[in-house]
């Protein structure tokens, strides 16, 4: 019985790591603080993302398959190490990127307006 609570116990420790270690990115396009569709920011613009030590280029048509688009933006999961390179093309809309840790946290928040880059990674 120990013996299997000692191990419970350290996997919930190695997951609760784990889970702190990661990063979550918040991409957004709108206006007066509300998203209003990511791709609306990269009709003639890209992002670039390495995570995972994977590198890849996303365009409008594509840029969806980062993560999961809600109200508030494009939620992208992040690795331990991650780099990402955007530009907004939008002449109204601001692209805004918030970087949040495992718990939470706000670790980074950028916005900029067209042609703006935001730059940032680990």
């Amino acid at each position: 019985m120990t013996r299997k609570l000692s191990l419970a116990f350290g996997l919930l420790l190695f997951s609760t790591e784990a889970f702190a270690e990661s990063f979550t990115a918040l991409l957004s396009c709108g206006f007066n603080g509300s998203h209003i569709n990511i791709a609306a920011c990269f009709t003639d613009t890209d992002l670039k993302l390495t995570n995972n030590g994977q590198a890849g280029i996303y365009k409008i048509y594509n840029i969806g398959q980062l993560g999961t688009e809600y109200r508030d933006g494009l939620h992208i999961e992040l690795s331990q190490s991650f780099k990402i390179t955007t530009q907004n093309s939008n002449d109204t809309l601001v692209l805004g990127l918030v970087i949040k840790d495992g718990n939470g946290n706000t670790v980074y928040q950028d916005a900029v307006g067209r042609f703006g880059v935001i730059k940032v990674g680990n």
